[in-house]
């Protein structure tokens, strides 16, 4: 609300809308300086997800320190460490993320490319393939080494992590 008469709390991931412009919208913009800022001046508390979160929370809207709280994020049942495990018959790395630009996809590749692992650990990515991260895949000589996953219920995923080197 933008104003409440009983106490009010809510939660603030990230700054993303405002740190990459690229992937906002004008209208996600406007909405944080406009409300999400002065709400969270008002607000009883503002929960978030890391120490680094709640410190640029604090230098973009300033306020008082004690009402940023650091809850962490928390999984449900399915991702306890007891489980089935992914076994696709070889070692692999697994990035679970959508490929907007600042999930950094092709710095991951990059990096898997020049790792030496090649050979001996795989790397599986969440989603189907497309064209631009299937491009940059052969481009780095890797298209041997990565395998796509596709879109994963979140008893594969968390089978997916369980399995995973890293």
């Amino acid at each position: 609300p933008l104003r409440s008469p009983v106490p009010c709390v809510f939660t603030l991931h990230d700054l993303i809308h405002l740190q990459c412009p690229a992937e906002s919208s004008l209208s996600k913009q406007v909405y944080y300086r406009l409300l999400v800022r002065p709400a969270m001046r008002w607000a009883s508390r503002v929960l978030t997800v890391s120490r680094y979160v709640k410190q640029e929370l604090l230098a973009w809207a300033g306020g008082p320190d004690e009402r940023v709280v650091v809850v962490g994020n928390r999984v449900g049942a399915p991702f306890g460490p007891a489980g089935p495990r992914h076994a696709p018959g070889y070692p692999y790395l697994f990035y679970a993320s959508n490929r907007k630009p600042h999930k950094n996809l092709a710095r991951l590749l990059q990096g898997y490319a020049r790792s030496g692992l090649r050979g001996d650990v795989r790397l599986i990515v969440t989603g189907p393939p497309d064209a631009e991260t299937q491009q940059q895949i052969v481009a780095l000589g890797v298209a041997d080494c990565v395998a796509y996953a596709g879109q994963l219920t979140d008893t594969e995923l968390a089978a997916y992590y369980r399995g995973a080197v890293a």
